[in-house]
């Protein structure tokens, strides 16, 4: 069913850090109101499309988005305002025509994913439908959940070496049953801290921030709550890890740096270091393993550990389809995530998406480093068909309503839903 938005006001607001974004509200001929609040980025993505950002560094520390709200008001609703869409895609084409830069830095990815989320809201309100449903009406298949538990690297004082330490439920056969688990693995995971006597500080992003002595340690910690939690390691939960490795990585000296651990590692013992954490612990996901330029030990790692663990690139592709494409050609990679605040439209990320499944690779959705309330993002991941979501740390409400998000769209789907099989 065709929409037509008759207004679109944009303004700058806060992400979940407190780092600028965009809003913006639409109306529709019968008066119903939409909006959209993308999630903020980081400051730039090497790869990805960037959202626009002031630059001007007498405030907010350069970080704020007015250009991008004048670009919305001024640029993009003068061109949308008032014209019938049959469907999203038709809408999306259309905004990537006023930005045809490859990474949309004139009017910026923020600007559009804006606009192009208000109207995937229009369009779903003029249907009556959930916005899944609207997006793609035959999907059947839920995202199987990670669960960020312990935060480390820059986002964590005290802070382990690794971004994320992490747990996959694997024997859950509904959404709902994953999230039950994910959350009896959190509790059991406080009580393991209070039996160490940590204190379970929490970190930006809302997953436990403890001085632990090493990234095996926290690796125990989890097997410990998962047992906790009278689940089984290995074979009912298994665990993953985001490494940011490009963070820890100095590839013009070729080492890798490991401070927790006092140590500086060269490229050899960085991948032996990953392939002894693969083989004494159950993980099934490294996202982010090796520096995102490193495109050769992306390869030697997929051919040492891609058959047990699947290698997923968050910043190695940002959301990039071209780069999956050549990782998939050289066997460099067994997955992407896809990042809203990474791509233009919301059809860019459907068909990241859709491709990631088609090359036989996994297709996560990750949460973007600025999320807000908007769970758009949680649509997208059902609509698109994701194997894996990352939604992020079970806190704060930015993260809980996608989770809540997330289990509505498995009630709406009924008996046909399933949820994806980890392979």
């Amino acid at each position: 069913m065709p929409f037509t938005l008759r207004s679109i006001h944009a303004r700058e607001a806060f992400d979940a850090r407190g780092w600028p974004t965009l809003t913006a509200k639409g109306t529709l001929d019968n008066g119903v109101a939409v909006r959209a609040v993308p999630p903020g980025s980081q400051w730039e993505h090497h790869y990805g499309a960037l959202q626009l950002r002031d630059r001007d560094y007498t405030r907010l520390r350069g970080r704020g988005v007015l250009q991008a709200v004048r670009a919305v008001n001024e640029t993009i609703a003068p061109q949308v305002l008032g014209r019938s869409f049959n469907h999203q895609a038709e809408l999306d084409a259309l905004l990537a025509t006023l930005d045809p830069t490859p990474d949309r830095s004139e009017l910026g990815a923020n600007a559009l994913l804006t606009v192009s989320i208000l109207g995937a809201e229009a369009g779903a309100a003029i249907a009556s439908e959930p916005l899944w449903r609207y997006l793609n009406p035959g999907a059947t298949v839920m995202p199987r959940p990670i669960f960020d538990l312990l935060s480390g690297g820059m986002a964590a004082t005290p802070g382990l070496d690794f971004r994320s330490y992490q747990v996959i439920p694997l024997t859950a056969t509904s959404y709902r049953q994953a999230l039950e688990q994910g959350l009896a693995i959190k509790q059991a995971l406080q009580d393991v801290m209070t039996l160490k006597k940590l204190q379970p500080l929490q970190a930006e992003d809302g997953g436990y921030a403890v001085a632990l002595p090493g990234n095996r340690a926290a690796l125990d910690a989890l097997l410990q709550a998962i047992e906790r939690a009278r689940l089984q390691p290995g074979q009912d939960v298994a665990l993953a890890l985001d490494l940011h490795a490009t963070a820890l990585c100095d590839l013009e000296d070729e080492r890798y740096f490991l401070r927790s651990e006092g140590r500086a590692l060269d490229i050899d013992l960085f991948v032996e270091t990953l392939e002894g954490l693969a083989a004494d612990y159950p993980i099934a996901a490294l996202f982010d393993p090796i520096d995102r330029d490193d495109w050769q030990t992306w390869e030697r790692l997929q051919r040492s550990i891609g058959r047990q663990v699947r290698l997923i690139g968050g910043d190695f592709f940002a959301s990039n389809l071209g780069r999956l494409q050549q990782a998939v050609a050289m066997n460099a990679c067994g997955g992407i995530a896809v990042d809203l605040s990474q791509v233009a439209t919301v059809t860019d990320a459907l068909d990241t998406l859709s491709a990631a499944r088609k090359l036989s690779v996994a297709a996560a959705m990750t949460a973007a480093p600025g999320e807000t309330e908007d769970t758009t993002m949680a649509d997208a991941a059902v609509a698109g068909g994701a194997d894996i979501i990352r939604v992020g740390p079970l806190a704060h409400s930015e993260r809980m309503l996608k989770y809540g998000r997330l289990q509505r769209r498995e009630s709406e789907m009924g008996a046909a839903a399933t949820l994806a099989v980890w392979q």
